[in-house]
C-alpha cells in the first residue's frame, strides 16, 4: 500500500508541473490588489491544498487495507466468505478507474477553489475587487482540464499497468468473467477516452485564450495590438506543443496497455506449439483481451484433458 501511496502523488506532480507552466507562459499575470496582504495567497494555498490532499487520501484509503493485503499476497482470498470474495474481486477490477475518477474530481474541486473561491473569499474579507470572469474561468480550465485531465489519464494507464500484476491474487482460478455489474473499460472505450482527452483538453483552453485576446484587442490602441497578437501566437504555440506531448504520452500508454497482454498470449501460443500444455496466460483485465486469455486457458485445459 505504501508503494501506491507514494506513486499516486508522483503522478499528480506531473499535472502540477503542466499547470505551473500554464500559469507562467499562458495566463496573464494577476496584480494582487493592495487591500490583500502578501501572505494571503500562500496561506490560502497551503490550507486548501492540505484539505484537498487529506480528503483524497481519506477517501481512497477507506476499506483498502484488506484489498492491499490480498494484492500483496499477505491474505489468501479463499479464506474469506463468498460475499466478501466477490466484493473484493469487483473492487480489484475497478481500483485504477475509481482512483482516477476521484483524482479528476479532486482537480476539478481545486480548479473551483483556486479559480473562483479564492478571489471571492479575498473580496469578502479584505473588500478587494474580484478579477473579471474570463480570468477566473481561465484559471479554472488550466487547473481542472490541463492539470486534472493530464493527471487523470496518465494516472489511469500507469496505475492499471502496475495493478495488473496483483490481479491474479484476487482470481486464483483466473475466472474474471464471473464478476458481474462492474464497469468494463474495454479497448474501444480506451481509444475513445484518449481521443476525447486529446481534443477536449486543449480546445477549451485555446478558445478561452483567443477570446481573451480578442477582448483585449478591442480595448487596445494600435501599438498594444501588435504586442497582444504576438503574445497570442506564442501562447497558442505553447498550447499546441503541450498537446502534442500529451498525445504522444497517451498514445504510448494506450498501446502498451494493449500490446503487453497480447505479447503474453503470443508467448503462450509458442509454448503450446512446443507441446507444453501446462502453460497458462495470466488474466489481468476484464476487457476483450482478458476474455481472449480466459478462453485460451480453457482451450489448453481441454486439449490437455483430451490427451
Amino acid at each position: 500500500m505504501k508503494k501506491f501511496s507514494v506513486f499516486i502523488p508522483l503522478v499528480n506532480i506531473i499535472g502540477a508541473i503542466f499547470t505551473f507552466l500554464y500559469f507562467v507562459f499562458i495566463l496573464p499575470a494577476y496584480e494582487i490588489p493592495s487591500e490583500i496582504p502578501e501572505y494571503f495567497d500562500l496561506l490560502y494555498f497551503v490550507i486548501a491544498t492540505s484539505i484537498l490532499t487529506l480528503g483524497f487520501f481519506l477517501f481512497t484509503r477507506k476499506s483498502l487495507k484488506t484489498l492491499f493485503e490480498i494484492a500483496y499476497g499477505n491474505l489468501d482470498i479463499k479464506t474469506l466468505e463468498q460475499s466478501e470474495i466477490y466484493r473484493f474481486q469487483a473492487s480489484a477490477l475497478q481500483y485504477p478507474l475509481i482512483v482516477s475518477i476521484v483524482t479528476f474530481v479532486a482537480w476539478i474541486t481545486a480548479g473551483f477553489i483556486f479559480g473562483f473561491m479564492q478571489h471571492i473569499i479575498a473580496a469578502k474579507i479584505f473588500q478587494a475587487k474580484i478579477p473579471d470572469l474570463i480570468f477566473c474561468l481561465r484559471r479554472f480550465l488550466g487547473i481542472s482540464l490541463l492539470g486534472g485531465g493530464i493527471t487523470t489519464m496518465i494516472l489511469y494507464f500507469v496505475l492499471e499497468s502496475a495493478w495488473r500484476s496483483y490481479i491474479p491474487n484476487f482470481f486464483p482460478d483466473g475466472n474474471l468473467s464471473h464478476v458481474k455489474h462492474v464497469f468494463k473499460l474495454n479497448v474501444q472505450k480506451r481509444f475513445l477516452i484518449v481521443f476525447l482527452g486529446i481534443t477536449c483538453i486543449p480546445f477549451p483552453i485555446i478558445g478561452m485564450t483567443i477570446y481573451s485576446k480578442v477582448m483585449a484587442l478591442n480595448m487596445a490602441d494600435a501599438i498594444k495590438r501588435g504586442h497582444i497578437i504576438s503574445s497570442m501566437v506564442g501562447e497558442l504555440v505553447f498550447i499546441i506543443a503541450v498537446s502534442l506531448a500529451i498525445s504522444l504520452i497517451l498514445a504510448y500508454l494506450l498501446s502498451k496497455s494493449i500490446s503487453v497482454p497480447l505479447l503474453r498470449i503470443k508467448d503462450a501460443i509458442k509454448e503450446v506449439e512446443n507441446n507444453n500444455f501446462n502453460t497458462r496466460v495470466e488474466i489481468v483485465s476484464n476487457d476483450e483481451i482478458g476474455e481472449v486469455a480466459e478462453g485460451f486457458n480453457l482451450m489448453i485445459k481441454s486439449l490437455k484433458e483430451s490427451q
